[in-house]
Protein backbone atom coordinates (compact mmCIF):
# COMPACT_ATOMS: atom_id res chain seq x y z
CA UNK A 1 0.00 0.00 0.00
CA UNK A 2 1.67 3.23 -1.08
CA UNK A 3 1.81 6.32 1.17
CA UNK A 4 -0.72 8.36 -0.81
CA UNK A 5 -3.28 5.56 -0.85
CA UNK A 6 -2.82 5.00 2.89
CA UNK A 7 -3.36 8.69 3.63
CA UNK A 8 -6.55 8.77 1.57
CA UNK A 9 -7.77 5.55 3.21
CA UNK A 10 -7.16 6.89 6.74
CA UNK A 11 -8.94 10.16 5.93
CA UNK A 12 -12.01 8.20 4.94
CA UNK A 13 -11.96 6.22 8.19
CA UNK A 14 -11.62 9.28 10.45
CA UNK A 15 -14.45 10.64 12.58
CA UNK A 16 -16.96 12.86 10.88
CA UNK A 17 -16.84 16.36 12.39
CA UNK A 18 -19.87 18.48 11.64
CA UNK A 19 -18.98 21.92 10.31
CA UNK A 20 -19.57 24.75 12.73
CA UNK A 21 -21.66 27.84 12.01
CA UNK A 22 -20.36 30.20 9.37
CA UNK A 23 -19.34 33.40 11.12
CA UNK A 24 -20.67 35.79 8.48
CA UNK A 25 -24.04 34.03 8.32
CA UNK A 26 -24.36 34.05 12.12
CA UNK A 27 -23.61 37.76 12.26
CA UNK A 28 -26.15 38.58 9.55
CA UNK A 29 -29.07 36.76 11.17
CA UNK A 30 -31.91 39.01 12.35
CA UNK A 31 -32.16 39.71 16.06
CA UNK A 32 -34.21 37.04 17.79
CA UNK A 33 -37.67 38.44 18.54
CA UNK A 34 -39.99 36.88 21.12
CA UNK A 35 -43.66 37.81 20.86
CA UNK A 36 -46.34 37.31 23.51
CA UNK A 37 -49.55 38.84 22.14
CA UNK A 38 -52.39 39.54 24.55
CA UNK A 39 -55.36 41.49 23.20
CA UNK A 40 -57.02 41.66 26.64
CA UNK A 41 -54.61 44.30 27.97
CA UNK A 42 -54.33 47.96 26.93
CA UNK A 43 -50.55 48.18 26.83
CA UNK A 44 -47.67 47.17 24.59
CA UNK A 45 -44.38 46.06 26.14
CA UNK A 46 -41.04 46.45 24.36
CA UNK A 47 -37.77 44.93 25.53
CA UNK A 48 -34.26 44.62 24.13
CA UNK A 49 -31.67 42.58 26.03
CA UNK A 50 -27.99 42.68 25.09
CA UNK A 51 -25.41 40.07 26.08
CA UNK A 52 -23.04 42.55 27.67
CA UNK A 53 -22.47 43.86 31.15
CA UNK A 54 -19.86 44.56 33.79
CA UNK A 55 -18.09 41.28 32.99
CA UNK A 56 -17.08 42.92 29.69
CA UNK A 57 -15.53 45.98 31.30
CA UNK A 58 -11.91 46.29 30.11
CA UNK A 59 -9.29 46.15 32.85
CA UNK A 60 -8.81 49.68 34.13
CA UNK A 61 -12.17 50.77 32.70
CA UNK A 62 -14.50 49.18 35.24
CA UNK A 63 -17.95 50.72 34.90
CA UNK A 64 -17.80 51.25 31.13
CA UNK A 65 -20.61 48.79 30.32
CA UNK A 66 -22.93 50.51 32.82
CA UNK A 67 -21.91 53.99 31.67
CA UNK A 68 -22.62 53.01 28.07
CA UNK A 69 -26.04 51.53 28.85
CA UNK A 70 -27.24 54.40 31.03
CA UNK A 71 -25.96 56.93 28.51
CA UNK A 72 -28.12 55.37 25.81
CA UNK A 73 -31.26 56.47 27.61
CA UNK A 74 -29.94 59.74 29.00
CA UNK A 75 -27.45 61.13 26.47
CA UNK A 76 -29.64 61.47 23.39
CA UNK A 77 -30.73 59.26 20.51
CA UNK A 78 -30.82 59.98 16.77
CA UNK A 79 -31.98 63.59 16.34
CA UNK A 80 -33.23 63.96 19.95
CA UNK A 81 -31.17 65.16 22.89
CA UNK A 82 -31.55 63.31 26.19
CA UNK A 83 -34.08 65.88 27.35
CA UNK A 84 -36.00 65.58 24.09
CA UNK A 85 -36.20 61.79 24.50
CA UNK A 86 -37.86 62.35 27.87
CA UNK A 87 -40.18 64.95 26.39
CA UNK A 88 -41.18 62.61 23.57
CA UNK A 89 -42.15 59.94 26.11
CA UNK A 90 -43.83 62.34 28.53
CA UNK A 91 -47.34 61.93 27.00
CA UNK A 92 -47.03 58.16 27.47
CA UNK A 93 -46.38 58.47 31.21
CA UNK A 94 -43.39 56.14 30.88
CA UNK A 95 -39.63 56.22 30.45
CA UNK A 96 -36.90 53.87 29.33
CA UNK A 97 -36.14 51.33 32.06
CA UNK A 98 -32.50 50.20 32.08
CA UNK A 99 -31.14 47.17 33.95
CA UNK A 100 -27.38 46.56 33.86
CA UNK A 101 -25.72 43.61 35.56
CA UNK A 102 -22.65 41.39 35.15
CA UNK A 103 -23.61 39.64 31.91
CA UNK A 104 -26.71 41.40 30.59
CA UNK A 105 -28.06 44.83 29.80
CA UNK A 106 -31.80 45.27 29.35
CA UNK A 107 -33.96 48.13 28.06
CA UNK A 108 -37.74 48.15 28.55
CA UNK A 109 -40.51 50.51 27.59
CA UNK A 110 -44.26 50.20 28.20
CA UNK A 111 -46.87 52.21 26.30
CA UNK A 112 -50.59 52.29 25.69
CA UNK A 113 -51.36 50.61 22.38
CA UNK A 114 -52.33 53.98 20.84
CA UNK A 115 -48.73 55.18 21.35
CA UNK A 116 -47.01 51.97 20.33
CA UNK A 117 -45.45 53.41 17.16
CA UNK A 118 -43.84 56.28 19.06
CA UNK A 119 -42.47 54.01 21.77
CA UNK A 120 -41.17 51.49 19.24
CA UNK A 121 -39.19 54.21 17.48
CA UNK A 122 -37.85 55.68 20.73
CA UNK A 123 -36.55 52.39 22.17
CA UNK A 124 -35.03 51.47 18.81
CA UNK A 125 -33.33 54.86 18.56
CA UNK A 126 -32.04 54.65 22.12
CA UNK A 127 -30.42 51.23 21.65
CA UNK A 128 -29.35 51.46 18.02
CA UNK A 129 -28.73 55.17 17.31
CA UNK A 130 -27.37 56.80 20.49
CA UNK A 131 -25.81 60.26 20.42
CA UNK A 132 -23.57 60.06 23.52
CA UNK A 133 -23.73 63.82 24.07
CA UNK A 134 -20.64 64.46 26.16
CA UNK A 135 -22.25 66.62 28.87
CA UNK A 136 -24.91 63.99 29.53
CA UNK A 137 -22.36 61.16 29.58
CA UNK A 138 -20.29 63.12 32.11
CA UNK A 139 -23.37 63.57 34.29
CA UNK A 140 -24.12 59.83 34.18
CA UNK A 141 -20.48 59.08 35.01
CA UNK A 142 -20.51 61.47 37.97
CA UNK A 143 -23.65 59.79 39.31
CA UNK A 144 -21.93 56.39 39.06
CA UNK A 145 -18.88 57.70 40.91
CA UNK A 146 -21.12 58.93 43.72
CA UNK A 147 -23.00 55.60 43.84
CA UNK A 148 -19.82 53.54 44.21
CA UNK A 149 -18.29 55.97 46.70
CA UNK A 150 -20.55 57.90 49.05
CA UNK A 151 -23.63 55.95 48.02
CA UNK A 152 -22.25 52.60 49.19
CA UNK A 153 -20.81 54.12 52.35
CA UNK A 154 -24.33 55.28 53.23
CA UNK A 155 -25.88 51.85 52.56
CA UNK A 156 -24.24 49.14 54.68
CA UNK A 157 -26.41 46.40 53.15
CA UNK A 158 -25.43 47.21 49.56
CA UNK A 159 -21.83 47.59 50.73
CA UNK A 160 -21.85 44.10 52.24
CA UNK A 161 -23.26 42.59 49.04
CA UNK A 162 -20.66 44.23 46.83
CA UNK A 163 -17.86 43.24 49.19
CA UNK A 164 -19.01 39.61 49.22
CA UNK A 165 -19.35 39.60 45.45
CA UNK A 166 -15.84 41.04 45.02
CA UNK A 167 -14.40 38.50 47.46
CA UNK A 168 -16.11 35.44 45.97
CA UNK A 169 -15.17 36.52 42.45
CA UNK A 170 -11.71 37.88 43.15
CA UNK A 171 -9.67 38.37 39.92
CA UNK A 172 -12.82 37.43 37.98
CA UNK A 173 -14.87 39.55 35.52
CA UNK A 174 -17.77 39.62 38.04
CA UNK A 175 -15.53 40.94 40.80
CA UNK A 176 -16.31 44.66 40.83
CA UNK A 177 -19.49 46.74 41.23
CA UNK A 178 -21.52 47.15 38.05
CA UNK A 179 -21.18 50.93 38.34
CA UNK A 180 -17.38 50.60 38.37
CA UNK A 181 -14.57 51.80 40.62
CA UNK A 182 -14.15 55.33 41.91
CA UNK A 183 -10.50 55.43 40.88
CA UNK A 184 -11.15 54.77 37.20
CA UNK A 185 -14.59 56.25 36.54
CA UNK A 186 -13.23 59.81 36.08
CA UNK A 187 -11.11 58.46 33.21
CA UNK A 188 -14.11 57.20 31.20
CA UNK A 189 -15.36 59.42 28.39
CA UNK A 190 -18.18 59.58 25.89
CA UNK A 191 -15.71 58.34 23.27
CA UNK A 192 -15.01 55.18 25.29
CA UNK A 193 -18.78 54.61 25.60
CA UNK A 194 -19.21 55.01 21.84
CA UNK A 195 -16.49 52.45 21.17
CA UNK A 196 -17.99 49.99 23.68
CA UNK A 197 -21.41 50.38 22.06
CA UNK A 198 -20.00 49.78 18.60
CA UNK A 199 -18.30 46.55 19.69
CA UNK A 200 -21.02 45.01 21.87
CA UNK A 201 -24.41 46.23 20.61
CA UNK A 202 -24.58 43.94 17.59
CA UNK A 203 -27.26 41.62 16.25
CA UNK A 204 -25.79 38.39 17.56
CA UNK A 205 -25.70 39.78 21.10
CA UNK A 206 -29.35 40.86 21.19
CA UNK A 207 -32.72 39.31 21.99
CA UNK A 208 -35.79 41.52 21.64
CA UNK A 209 -39.35 41.09 22.75
CA UNK A 210 -42.83 42.42 22.11
CA UNK A 211 -45.80 41.64 24.34
CA UNK A 212 -49.32 42.82 25.01
CA UNK A 213 -51.81 44.45 22.66
CA UNK A 214 -49.78 45.02 19.49
CA UNK A 215 -50.74 44.49 15.86
CA UNK A 216 -48.85 43.05 12.89
CA UNK A 217 -47.81 46.51 11.70
CA UNK A 218 -46.02 47.30 14.95
CA UNK A 219 -44.33 43.91 14.94
CA UNK A 220 -43.18 44.31 11.34
CA UNK A 221 -41.91 47.84 11.98
CA UNK A 222 -40.03 46.70 15.09
CA UNK A 223 -38.41 43.87 13.14
CA UNK A 224 -37.29 46.34 10.49
CA UNK A 225 -35.81 48.71 13.05
CA UNK A 226 -33.91 45.85 14.68
CA UNK A 227 -32.19 45.14 11.36
CA UNK A 228 -30.34 48.44 11.87
CA UNK A 229 -28.12 46.70 14.45
CA UNK A 230 -24.65 45.97 13.02
CA UNK A 231 -24.26 42.53 11.43
CA UNK A 232 -21.17 41.69 13.49
CA UNK A 233 -20.11 38.84 15.77
CA UNK A 234 -20.31 39.62 19.47
CA UNK A 235 -16.97 39.74 21.32
CA UNK A 236 -15.85 36.59 23.10
CA UNK A 237 -16.05 36.64 26.90
CA UNK A 238 -13.69 34.38 28.85
CA UNK A 239 -15.10 33.36 32.24
CA UNK A 240 -12.72 31.32 34.35
CA UNK A 241 -14.26 29.46 37.28
CA UNK A 242 -14.14 31.38 40.56
CA UNK A 243 -11.81 29.87 43.13
CA UNK A 244 -13.58 27.30 45.32
CA UNK A 245 -14.19 28.21 48.95
CA UNK A 246 -12.60 25.85 51.46
CA UNK A 247 -13.35 26.44 55.11
CA UNK A 248 -14.66 29.67 56.57
CA UNK A 249 -13.11 33.12 56.40
CA UNK A 250 -14.24 36.49 57.73
CA UNK A 251 -13.97 40.06 56.48
CA UNK A 252 -15.30 42.85 58.70
CA UNK A 253 -15.73 46.25 57.05
CA UNK A 254 -15.41 49.10 59.50
CA UNK A 255 -18.12 51.77 59.19
CA UNK A 256 -19.47 54.65 61.26
CA UNK A 257 -22.88 53.04 61.81
CA UNK A 258 -23.87 51.57 65.23
CA UNK A 259 -25.06 48.28 63.69
CA UNK A 260 -23.70 44.97 62.40
CA UNK A 261 -25.02 43.22 59.30
CA UNK A 262 -23.86 40.24 57.25
CA UNK A 263 -23.65 38.70 53.81
CA UNK A 264 -22.04 35.28 53.44
CA UNK A 265 -21.94 32.65 50.73
CA UNK A 266 -20.03 30.50 48.26
CA UNK A 267 -19.79 30.02 44.47
CA UNK A 268 -22.25 27.44 43.15
CA UNK A 269 -22.20 24.87 40.37
CA UNK A 270 -26.01 24.71 40.29
CA UNK A 271 -27.39 26.93 37.55
CA UNK A 272 -30.90 26.68 36.09
CA UNK A 273 -29.81 23.89 33.72
CA UNK A 274 -28.69 21.72 36.64
CA UNK A 275 -31.06 18.88 37.60
CA UNK A 276 -30.89 19.93 41.27
CA UNK A 277 -31.98 23.52 40.61
CA UNK A 278 -35.75 23.08 41.16
CA UNK A 279 -35.16 21.24 44.43
CA UNK A 280 -32.66 23.81 45.65
CA UNK A 281 -34.97 26.64 44.60
CA UNK A 282 -37.62 25.19 46.90
CA UNK A 283 -35.07 24.65 49.67
CA UNK A 284 -34.00 28.29 49.58
CA UNK A 285 -37.64 29.42 49.63
CA UNK A 286 -38.03 27.37 52.83
CA UNK A 287 -34.80 28.71 54.31
CA UNK A 288 -35.39 32.40 53.62
CA UNK A 289 -37.28 33.78 50.62
CA UNK A 290 -36.53 37.43 49.83
CA UNK A 291 -38.58 39.86 51.94
CA UNK A 292 -40.89 37.08 53.18
CA UNK A 293 -41.45 36.09 56.80
CA UNK A 294 -41.99 32.32 56.51
CA UNK A 295 -38.32 31.30 56.12
CA UNK A 296 -36.51 29.42 58.85
CA UNK A 297 -33.85 32.13 59.23
CA UNK A 298 -36.47 34.87 59.52
CA UNK A 299 -38.52 32.94 62.07
CA UNK A 300 -35.58 32.21 64.38
CA UNK A 301 -33.67 35.49 64.10
CA UNK A 302 -36.38 38.12 63.70
CA UNK A 303 -39.72 36.64 64.73
CA UNK A 304 -38.57 34.71 67.80
CA UNK A 305 -35.86 37.11 68.98
CA UNK A 306 -36.46 40.48 67.28
CA UNK A 307 -32.79 40.83 66.37
CA UNK A 308 -33.22 42.59 63.04
CA UNK A 309 -35.63 43.38 60.23
CA UNK A 310 -35.17 40.25 58.12
CA UNK A 311 -32.98 37.30 57.12
CA UNK A 312 -32.95 35.72 53.67
CA UNK A 313 -31.31 33.04 51.50
CA UNK A 314 -30.62 33.12 47.75
CA UNK A 315 -29.95 30.32 45.29
CA UNK A 316 -28.60 32.83 42.75
CA UNK A 317 -27.88 36.54 42.44
CA UNK A 318 -31.04 38.44 43.34
CA UNK A 319 -31.96 41.99 42.48
CA UNK A 320 -35.25 43.37 43.72
CA UNK A 321 -37.44 44.81 40.97
CA UNK A 322 -38.25 48.37 41.96
CA UNK A 323 -40.01 48.75 45.29
CA UNK A 324 -41.69 45.35 45.12
CA UNK A 325 -40.31 42.10 46.52
CA UNK A 326 -40.39 40.52 43.07
CA UNK A 327 -37.17 39.36 41.35
CA UNK A 328 -35.58 41.37 38.55
CA UNK A 329 -34.78 39.65 35.25
CA UNK A 330 -31.57 40.18 33.30
CA UNK A 331 -29.30 39.54 36.30
CA UNK A 332 -28.73 35.81 35.76
CA UNK A 333 -25.15 34.55 35.79
CA UNK A 334 -23.46 31.62 34.08
CA UNK A 335 -21.45 31.15 37.27
CA UNK A 336 -23.88 31.73 40.17
CA UNK A 337 -23.35 32.06 43.89
CA UNK A 338 -25.52 31.02 46.81
CA UNK A 339 -25.61 33.49 49.65
CA UNK A 340 -27.36 34.66 52.79
CA UNK A 341 -28.33 38.12 54.01
CA UNK A 342 -28.70 39.00 57.68
CA UNK A 343 -30.03 42.52 57.94
CA UNK A 344 -28.31 44.77 60.49
CA UNK A 345 -28.71 44.28 64.21
CA UNK A 346 -27.35 46.30 67.11
CA UNK A 347 -23.59 45.90 67.61
CA UNK A 348 -24.24 44.27 70.98
CA UNK A 349 -25.89 41.32 69.20
CA UNK A 350 -23.66 41.13 66.15
CA UNK A 351 -21.71 38.04 67.22
CA UNK A 352 -24.75 36.15 68.49
CA UNK A 353 -26.77 36.82 65.33
CA UNK A 354 -24.10 35.31 63.08
CA UNK A 355 -23.72 32.29 65.34
CA UNK A 356 -27.48 31.70 65.30
CA UNK A 357 -27.68 31.97 61.52
CA UNK A 358 -24.78 29.54 61.05
CA UNK A 359 -26.34 27.12 63.52
CA UNK A 360 -29.64 27.21 61.64
CA UNK A 361 -27.86 26.70 58.31
CA UNK A 362 -25.91 23.72 59.68
CA UNK A 363 -29.10 22.14 61.02
CA UNK A 364 -30.88 22.75 57.71
CA UNK A 365 -28.08 21.14 55.68
CA UNK A 366 -27.97 18.15 58.04
CA UNK A 367 -31.68 17.41 58.38
CA UNK A 368 -33.48 19.17 55.53
CA UNK A 369 -37.26 19.42 55.69
CA UNK A 370 -39.86 17.20 57.26
CA UNK A 371 -42.63 15.82 55.05
CA UNK A 372 -45.11 18.32 56.49
CA UNK A 373 -42.74 21.27 55.93
CA UNK A 374 -42.07 20.06 52.41
CA UNK A 375 -45.77 19.82 51.52
CA UNK A 376 -46.48 23.29 52.94
CA UNK A 377 -43.59 25.08 51.24
CA UNK A 378 -44.20 23.38 47.87
CA UNK A 379 -47.86 24.42 47.92
CA UNK A 380 -46.86 27.95 48.82
CA UNK A 381 -44.16 28.18 46.11
CA UNK A 382 -46.46 26.94 43.36
CA UNK A 383 -49.22 29.37 44.34
CA UNK A 384 -46.84 32.31 44.64
CA UNK A 385 -45.07 31.73 41.32
CA UNK A 386 -47.77 33.38 39.14
CA UNK A 387 -47.34 36.59 41.16
CA UNK A 388 -43.83 36.92 39.69
CA UNK A 389 -45.33 37.67 36.27
CA UNK A 390 -48.69 39.35 36.61
CA UNK A 391 -48.60 41.20 33.28
CA UNK A 392 -47.35 40.43 29.75
CA UNK A 393 -44.25 42.57 30.23
CA UNK A 394 -43.10 40.51 33.22
CA UNK A 395 -43.79 37.26 31.39
CA UNK A 396 -41.82 38.62 28.46
CA UNK A 397 -38.87 39.42 30.74
CA UNK A 398 -38.74 35.81 31.95
CA UNK A 399 -39.02 34.47 28.39
CA UNK A 400 -36.23 36.70 27.06
CA UNK A 401 -33.97 35.84 29.99
CA UNK A 402 -34.42 32.14 29.25
CA UNK A 403 -33.82 32.58 25.51
CA UNK A 404 -30.78 34.82 25.95
CA UNK A 405 -29.11 32.67 28.62
CA UNK A 406 -29.99 29.24 27.25
CA UNK A 407 -31.66 28.23 30.51
CA UNK A 408 -35.19 27.04 31.34
CA UNK A 409 -37.90 29.59 32.09
CA UNK A 410 -38.78 29.17 35.81
CA UNK A 411 -42.42 30.03 35.03
CA UNK A 412 -42.51 26.83 32.96
CA UNK A 413 -39.89 24.69 34.71
CA UNK A 414 -41.13 24.91 38.30
CA UNK A 415 -44.83 24.08 37.69
CA UNK A 416 -43.63 21.02 35.78
CA UNK A 417 -40.95 19.77 38.19
CA UNK A 418 -42.07 20.72 41.71
CA UNK A 419 -45.23 18.53 41.73
CA UNK A 420 -43.05 15.50 40.90
CA UNK A 421 -40.42 16.30 43.53
CA UNK A 422 -40.24 14.18 46.70
CA UNK A 423 -39.02 15.24 50.13
CA UNK A 424 -36.25 12.65 49.86
CA UNK A 425 -34.99 14.20 46.60
CA UNK A 426 -35.15 17.65 48.12
CA UNK A 427 -33.13 16.66 51.17
CA UNK A 428 -30.56 14.86 49.04
CA UNK A 429 -30.10 18.04 47.00
CA UNK A 430 -29.71 20.08 50.20
CA UNK A 431 -27.12 17.70 51.65
CA UNK A 432 -25.17 17.62 48.37
CA UNK A 433 -25.14 21.32 47.53
CA UNK A 434 -25.37 23.41 50.71
CA UNK A 435 -21.98 23.48 52.44
CA UNK A 436 -22.12 25.46 55.71
CA UNK A 437 -18.47 24.65 56.46
CA UNK A 438 -17.24 26.50 53.33
CA UNK A 439 -18.25 30.15 53.51
CA UNK A 440 -16.87 33.60 53.00
CA UNK A 441 -18.48 35.86 55.59
CA UNK A 442 -18.67 39.63 55.20
CA UNK A 443 -19.72 41.77 58.14
CA UNK A 444 -20.31 45.51 58.03
CA UNK A 445 -20.02 46.89 61.54
CA UNK A 446 -19.54 50.04 63.55
CA UNK A 447 -17.29 48.06 65.92
CA UNK A 448 -15.14 46.01 63.56
CA UNK A 449 -12.21 45.15 65.84
CA UNK A 450 -14.47 44.31 68.77
CA UNK A 451 -16.61 42.06 66.55
CA UNK A 452 -13.57 40.12 65.31
CA UNK A 453 -12.40 39.64 68.88
CA UNK A 454 -15.82 38.37 70.01
CA UNK A 455 -16.14 35.99 67.08
CA UNK A 456 -12.65 34.50 67.34
CA UNK A 457 -12.45 34.15 71.13
CA UNK A 458 -13.69 30.85 72.47
CA UNK A 459 -16.06 32.64 74.83
CA UNK A 460 -19.88 32.82 74.91
CA UNK A 461 -21.47 35.83 73.21
CA UNK A 462 -24.92 35.94 74.81
CA UNK A 463 -27.91 37.61 73.22
CA UNK A 464 -29.07 40.95 74.63
CA UNK A 465 -32.86 41.08 74.59
CA UNK A 466 -34.77 44.35 74.49
CA UNK A 467 -36.17 45.54 77.78
CA UNK A 468 -39.27 43.67 78.83
CA UNK A 469 -38.72 40.61 76.64
CA UNK A 470 -38.35 37.32 78.49
CA UNK A 471 -37.58 34.20 76.40
CA UNK A 472 -39.17 30.87 77.19
CA UNK A 473 -37.10 28.26 78.97
CA UNK A 474 -36.71 26.35 75.72
CA UNK A 475 -35.55 29.43 73.81
CA UNK A 476 -33.19 30.46 76.61
CA UNK A 477 -31.56 27.02 76.48
CA UNK A 478 -31.16 27.33 72.71
CA UNK A 479 -29.70 30.84 73.13
CA UNK A 480 -27.16 29.56 75.62
CA UNK A 481 -26.10 26.76 73.30
CA UNK A 482 -25.74 29.12 70.31
CA UNK A 483 -23.82 31.74 72.30
CA UNK A 484 -21.19 29.14 73.23
CA UNK A 485 -20.62 28.03 69.63
CA UNK A 486 -17.49 28.68 67.62
CA UNK A 487 -17.81 30.15 64.11
CA UNK A 488 -14.84 27.98 63.04
CA UNK A 489 -12.74 30.81 61.61
CA UNK A 490 -9.03 30.89 62.44
CA UNK A 491 -7.22 34.14 63.22
CA UNK A 492 -5.30 33.91 59.94
CA UNK A 493 -8.61 33.86 58.04
CA UNK A 494 -10.13 36.94 59.68
CA UNK A 495 -9.40 40.54 58.74
CA UNK A 496 -10.85 44.01 58.90
CA UNK A 497 -10.99 46.73 56.25
CA UNK A 498 -12.00 50.39 56.33
CA UNK A 499 -15.10 51.13 54.27
CA UNK A 500 -13.64 54.32 52.82
CA UNK A 501 -12.21 53.73 49.34
CA UNK A 502 -12.99 50.00 49.33
CA UNK A 503 -13.96 50.06 45.65
CA UNK A 504 -11.41 52.53 44.44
Amino acid sequence: MNTLFLAIYLMGCGPKIAPGPIAVEEAEKPIRLITLPDATVPNVYFQITVATGAADDPLGKEGLASLTAKSLAEAGADDRTGQQVKQALYPTGNSIETVVDREWTTFRLTCHRDQAALCMDVIADVVLKPRFDSADVDRVRDAAEYAVGEGLLADEEALAFEALNAWLYEAHPYGHPVDGRTGVLPLLSHTAAQEFHKAHYVREAMVAGLAGNFDSEIQSAFEQRLLEAPAQRKPERALQRPLPVSGRSLLVIDTDTPVTGYMFGQPSQVDRNHPDWPALYLAFVALGEHRQSHGRLFREIRTARGLNYGDYAYIESYVQRGSSAMPEQGVLRQQPMTYFWLRPTGVENGAFTLKLALAELEDFAATGLTSAEFDDIRTYALRRLPLFARDPGRRLAFAIEAEASGTPNPLELLPETLPKLTVEQLNQAIAKNIRPSDLKIVAVSGEAESLVTQLLEEKPTPIVYADGIQPTAEQAARDSEVAARSIAVGASNAKTSPAEGIFR
